[in-house]
């Protein structure tokens, strides 16, 4: 069992030194000026790299030993979680024990997802506590927003795009908890108040404690059509773009490829059947226990209605800060489970006015017909779920594995296994080693 995703072997090596006694730190570094005086420690400072997947990594060797395996079910404990809170979220957001179920079982289905769970990779977490943080921004307790703040904090130390999907969770809890108007006023207040955070607060910090500044990163991956925005990931130096007009054609242009390239990034079916649900009105009312305990909640936005309203803030922000930066598809699949888990409602709730038209045609019901009805529905959505969102899944494991198969040693040591073979026979533990691989 080995690794196939490069940021997973960095974050590995982090792991292995921190429980080793070397520090937090990397035994790699790209070149840089004054790496002469770097390498006369043992490893590299890396407090610029988010903590909380090396840190997970580690809690893993600890208990099945340093190695590849160790790495990949940190990943997939994390995808497990994800799936659970999917189930959940949807559960809770539609009512329906059935949207939860198929929601699951779409998001289960996502070859990137699955992906990511089987390599090491940061998504899983990150996408773990995205979902997990909608989750309990939903439930209206105290104990669920003390959660919800801590998931909060760990996104920031996951990914360095968390601000976009933190600023939608807040958003999803003040509508939950607020009349629309008042919650867009805040939520701006609040946008306001943490650009002066970032400002004056983490930009001074940023390279301490594992802090760093949005803004700041942000300048750093906007680059010029000239240049390779991906070379800043092999160590090249940043080149900004060049101003506003220059940033407002690589958003243009990168839109233009997702859209073009959109079955490669996500389900084209599902994700079409999100746009459809937008335009829906919501399946249910707020609760007569809410309405009876909670004056204040009188003109507060629908829970399907706010958790759109988020969805499609997360959505759009997402594709947005991609194409401005790194055009990468792995940084807009965060948003898989937000858009699958509305699609499938939306199929649910179509088939649910379908079968109450029959129901309506028919007359009263009687006994029988409910439960044929009820069978209808859960037959008829679940094969629409699969269609959509299992069927590719299944072709490119069963077919395309076989092309994969012919094409690329499928099964065998990777590069980085026969590379370090190498280099441990042929230089001693301390040596340096220079390579422009």
């Amino acid at each position: 069992m080995y690794l196939t995703f490069s940021d997973s072997v960095k974050f590995a090596d982090i792991a292995r030194n921190w429980i080793g006694g070397s520090g937090y730190g990397n035994t790699f570094s790209f070149w840089i000026w004054g790496i002469s005086e770097l390498i006369r420690g043992k490893i590299f400072s890396v407090f610029g790299i988010p903590p909380v997947m090396p840190v997970s990594i580690a809690g893993f060797f600890k208990i099945f030993g340093v190695n590849d395996f160790a790495v990949i079910a940190t990943s997939f404990f994390y995808f497990i979680l994800t799936l659970i809170f999917v189930y959940l979220l949807g559960k809770q957001v539609f009512k329906s024990k059935l949207v939860g179920a198929l929601s699951t079982l779409a998001v289960g289905a996502s070859y990137d997802l699955i992906h990511y769970a089987t390599n090491g990779a940061s998504e899983s977490p990150f996408i773990f506590e995205i979902v997990a943080g909608m989750y309990f921004a939903s439930l209206k307790k105290r104990w669920a927003n003390v959660v919800t703040v801590l998931l909060l904090v760990l996104m920031y130390f996951t990914r360095p795009q968390a601000f976009i999907y933190i600023a939608g969770i807040i958003l999803y809890w003040l509508l939950t908890n607020f009349k629309p108007k008042k919650a867009i006023l805040v939520f701006v207040g609040l946008i306001v108040v943490g650009l002066f955070i970032d400002r004056f607060v983490l930009f001074p910090l940023a390279g301490k404690y594992f802090t760093y500044s949005v803004i700041g990163r942000g300048f750093y991956s906007s680059f010029n059509q000239s240049s390779v925005a991906s070379d800043a990931l092999r160590g090249a130096a940043g080149v900004a773009g060049g101003g506003i007009t220059q940033t407002l054609k690589n958003i243009f242009y990168n839109l233009y490829n997702f859209y073009k390239l959109l079955p490669q990034i996500i389900s084209p079916y599902l994700f079409a059947i999100f746009a459809v649900g937008l335009f829906l009105p919501p399946t249910h009312k707020a609760s007569n226990f809410a309405k009876a305990t909670m004056d204040k909640s009188e003109g507060q936005a629908n829970p399907q209605t706010a958790f759109k309203i988020a969805s499609v803030f997360i959505v759009i922000v997402t594709f947005i800060v991609a194409a401005a930066s790194i055009p990468f598809y792995r940084y807009l699949h965060p948003i898989i489970p937000l858009v699958y888990i509305l699609a499938v409602g939306t199929i649910v709730e179509i088939i649910n006015k379908l079968s109450s038209s029959a129901k309506a045609t028919e007359g009263q019901a009687n006994t029988k017909f409910q439960i044929l009805n009820t069978r209808y529905k859960i037959l008829v959505s679940t094969l629409l779920v699969l269609f959509f969102g299992v069927g590719q899944t299944l072709g490119v494991l069963l077919l395309d594995s076989r092309f994969e198969r012919n094409t690329h040693n499928v099964g065998k040591p990777p590069v980085y296994v026969e590379l370090s073979k190498t280099l441990k026979e042929n230089t001693e533990p301390d040596d340096v080693v220079i390579t422009n691989l």
